[in-house]
């Protein structure tokens, strides 16, 4: 019964994942060829703040409270749970407003920077954590995958050129409010008000190690085009953009069946040994696009209107064999240290990692003559460095 359901849970969070990565891509050629590809490496950079500080403000709930809500049933804890979580959610982000109006005020783009600000505390309320721990992955999945097709629509009708792309801004925020409206009123069924039992400090202890390794994560993969507008230009941010985004959405593909499996492997080794076998299937088409990009780099780059010159060439071969590295280390770090209570030697690996990715981007910095695939060359040794960790850990029991 529960590998139906795993089963089940899997597909619905295919469709999701379609929705988050494969529209995002349909939208890459559209924005490139109405406006350009330095407005799109503008739009981008943006993009890549809000997931930054969402990443800090989210505290790595997404994994420690989701494990929270599947190990009771009690609906006065999942109550207490919600409450937590949304306070500390809370008290992050009025921390991190005064710096964050700051440095939209450094940048200039203020009706970006207004709009980004709205997204990010809207993430504040999204609650698909809560129920992939309740087991109600159906519902939050078909909710997201409705919101976000309303919600693209404007961007293909409205983008006409550069200064339009703030409606790309826009549809985040009203997916954003889609969601979080109609998961407050189906929320009400998995909880019951009783005594309120507020333990910020407790939440914030226990979540440290995922927080950590969440936000080394995003930094060294997704707040790259930041660190490249800042030195190369938003020309060079936008193919970087256009190329990384590209390698999330194949990258994505486990993610479905690690989401879904995640409550349950919990509490069922042996579903964890079943899943870690079907766990071959994504790593070898993995490995069959990073040949194919090896081969033939120039097919993608063609097919997103991604500009053909030698950089993006280059770029497009290296951080192919990302898929291939995430894969594993997804595998490893979820599999074999969170699900076992071992999130402080998953917090060493990744941390390791974005030392290493702080330390290259740094050595970029200061380089005087710098080129967009030495990135790229930072961020895969980064993932590589990461994988190797966590065969160390897992190998060493």
């Amino acid at each position: 019964m529960k590998i139906k359901r795993l089963i089940i849970d899997t597909m619905y969070l295919v469709m999701v994942q379609c929705v988050n990565y494969v529209l995002p891509l349909l939208l890459i050629p559209y924005i490139i060829s109405k406006t350009s590809i330095s407005g799109f490496g503008l739009i981008s950079i943006f993009q890549s703040l809000i997931l930054l500080i969402s990443t800090v403000i989210d505290y790595g709930f997404n994994f420690t409270a989701t494990k929270m809500v599947a190990e009771t049933e009690c609906k006065e804890e999942r109550f207490n749970i919600l409450l937590n979580v949304l306070a500390v959610k809370l008290f992050i982000f009025f921390s991190l407003l005064l710096p964050l109006i700051f440095y939209i005020y450094l940048n200039k783009y203020y009706l970006y920077g207004i709009i980004s600000i709205s997204v990010i505390f809207s993430n504040i309320f999204l609650l698909n954590w809560f129920f992939q721990g309740a087991g109600n992955i159906a519902y939050i999945s078909k909710l997201t995958v409705f919101s976000k097709l309303i919600s693209i629509v404007p961007c293909f009708i409205f983008i006409e050129k550069e200064s339009d792309l703030y409606v790309f801004l826009l549809s985040l925020l009203s997916s954003n409010i889609i969601v979080c409206l109609f998961s407050f009123l189906k929320v009400r069924k998995y909880i019951s008000i009783g005594k309120i039992s507020l333990k910020m400090r407790k939440y914030l202890s226990d979540g440290s190690y995922i927080f950590l390794s969440r936000l080394c994560v995003t930094f060294y993969t997704s707040a790259v085009p930041i660190v490249i507008g800042a030195t190369l230009g938003n020309y060079y941010a936008g193919i970087y953009s256009g190329i990384d985004k590209v390698i999330k959405g194949v990258s994505s593909l486990q993610n479905p069946l690690v989401q879904a499996s995640y409550p349950f492997i919990i509490k069922n080794d042996k579903l964890r040994r079943i899943v870690n076998f079907i766990f071959i299937i994504p790593s070898s088409f993995f490995m069959l696009f990073f040949i194919f990009n090896v081969l033939y780099p120039s097919v993608i780059l063609n097919i997103f209107k991604i500009p053909i010159v030698t950089e993006s060439l280059i770029v497009i071969r290296i951080m192919s064999f990302l898929p291939i590295l995430i894969s594993i280390s997804g595998f490893l770090g979820v599999y074999n240290l969170l699900a076992k209570g071992k999130n402080k030697y998953f917090s060493i690996c990744i941390i390791s990692g974005s030392i290493i990715s702080l330390v290259g981007f740094s050595l970029l910095y200061n380089i005087e003559d710098t080129y967009l695939w030495q990135y790229s060359i930072v961020v895969v040794f980064s993932e590589l460095i990461i994988c190797l960790l966590m065969c160390f850990f897992c190998w060493r029991r």
